[in-house]
């Protein structure tokens, strides 16, 4: 928005809502213009939007707000939006160096949101600013954590600064190097909302939430990532499970769960911050799939480097929305026979749409055929099974073993990078699209079983009837 695009009668629509006209007119006359230089743009754009928050601030809050008083919040935020996307527009990538090192020192997406908003006030909201925010349930709240994405979009946007940011999110937290030590020597380690244990050649990491149905929120995020972290990097072990623990509901008590998702409960007291949402997906889901990065090498998909082990999911109960989108990134997912999964988000467009839909067709095939195969088996009504019976690391551990052997593949290296997961995909995938699963299943007492590999192309899935898992 230049200054022509301001509403003529901004300053009487401003005056109507109770706000001092001379203020009102001095935040109007300092609307900020580009110029080429970094410092003084970022100092004249930074006043600006100060001006705003000080006008904002003297508006009661969101509940209690007439309808001038609206309309002046609602123009108040779109002015300094505006001047907000102009400026990051031509300096994003000159903001994001300064913030770190010229790219020299890695930082995480919630932490790089803060120092953004320390280093130029008014381009992001601050600590306190959110943590006000975070007490008001969603109808109430300003929406100050949109800044957050304005800012977020634009780093990403650069190819340099977008690259950096993700091999940053790839990296192990700083809370993995306190603990690996310890997981090494025990060989297990309880982090409260997450735990791992080692079970023969496999690394057990239980997701747990119990009172919540194992679903995800701002509480469990941090654990579950460490967790994460520590399979990965655990030298003991050659395959990860990913499990849900024991849950206290009524209808579940005792049993296992995988997960119920977003945590609903506080999504709807407004307990869910904007920047927890890109921490989950660019942090512990991209793990899983990518594996973690390291300081010295690019975690780029064709020329990079990252640390890896395979994936297997066990699915008890169900697995909805992005509890089911973590099976989306395991190279195998086995689920209970009354199992269900579901992805509701998929209605809400998760998924692009094809340019006849009106989208502009260009999703991803692999995206699109896992998420086509979970509708399908939505559809159907027909889950795959999993009898309940314990022991099922070790068991999955032996599966995966059995299909090493199979494959004609050497022992699996802990630490190792993409190179050695990719031959162990594709022979299992080529295994799956030659109907070979029911034929050279693992010998054991167990039930009809379902694994999916997520090697393009052969996405598909098959029977695995005498798998003996619990």
């Amino acid at each position: 928005m230049d200054e022509s695009a301001i509403p003529g009668d901004a300053g009487t629509l401003l005056e109507r809502a109770g706000l001092p006209a001379e203020t009102a007119t001095a935040w109007l006359a300092g609307h900020p213009s580009l110029g080429g230089n970094f410092a003084a743009d970022a100092e004249e754009f930074s006043q600006f939007w100060q001006r705003g928050a000080a006008l904002l601030a003297k508006l009661p809050k969101t509940p209690g707000r007439n309808a001038d008083q609206r309309a002046a919040g609602a123009l108040i935020r779109r002015v300094d939006r505006d001047a907000r996307e102009r400026f990051l527009d031509r300096h994003a990538e000159t903001l994001y160096r300064r913030l770190t090192d010229d790219l020299r020192r890695f930082v995480r997406i919630e932490d790089l949101v803060y120092d953004a908003a320390s280093h130029l006030p008014g381009i992001a909201p601050t600590r306190e600013a959110v943590a006000q925010e975070s007490a008001l349930p969603l109808s109430e709240k300003e929406g100050v954590e949109i800044d957050q994405g304005i800012f977020l979009s634009r780093v990403l946007a650069q190819p340099a600064a977008g690259q950096h940011l993700c091999h940053a999110m790839l990296l192990p937290r700083r809370e993995t190097a306190e603990r690996l030590p310890e997981f090494i020597a025990r060989g297990a380690i309880d982090l409260g909302a997450a735990s791992v244990q080692r079970i023969g050649k496999a690394c057990l990491v239980q997701m747990r939430h119990p009172r919540f149905l194992n679903a995800e929120d701002d509480t469990t995020i941090d654990a579950i990532e460490t967790a994460v972290d520590l399979a990965i990097l655990d030298p003991g072990t050659e395959v990860a499970v990913l499990r849900g623990d024991t849950v206290e509901h009524a209808k579940y008590r005792g049993g296992r769960v995988f997960s119920a998702g977003i945590n609903l409960t506080h999504l709807y007291l407004g307990k869910i911050p904007y920047v927890w949402y890109l921490k989950r997906d660019m942090g512990v889901v991209n793990k899983i799939f990518r594996g973690l990065s390291r300081q010295d090498a690019s975690p780029d998909d064709t020329v990079g480097q990252t640390v890896e082990k395979p994936w297997i999911a066990a699915v008890d109960a169900f697995a909805i929305g992005g509890g089911c989108q973590y099976l989306l990134v395991m190279d195998y997912v086995v689920a209970a026979r009354d199992a269900y999964l579901t992805l509701p988000a998929r209605k809400e467009g998760i998924m692009r749409r094809g340019r006849r839909a009106g989208g502009d067709g260009r999703g991803d095939r692999r995206g699109r055929r896992r998420l086509h195969q979970f509708r399908d088996g939505q559809r159907r009504k027909q889950p795959p099974g999993l009898s309940r019976r314990p022991g099922t690391a070790r068991r999955l551990s032996r599966l995966y073993g059995g299909l090493r052997a199979r494959a004609g593949l050497l022992p699996f290296q802990p630490g190792a990078d993409r190179q050695s997961r990719a031959p162990l995909e594709r022979a299992v995938a080529r295994d799956i699209a030659a109907g070979a699963w029911r034929r050279q299943a693992l010998k054991g007492a167990g039930a009809h079983c379902s694994v999916a590999s997520r090697s393009p192309p052969f996405a598909a899935s098959g029977s695995l009837r005498r798998l003996g898992t619990g």
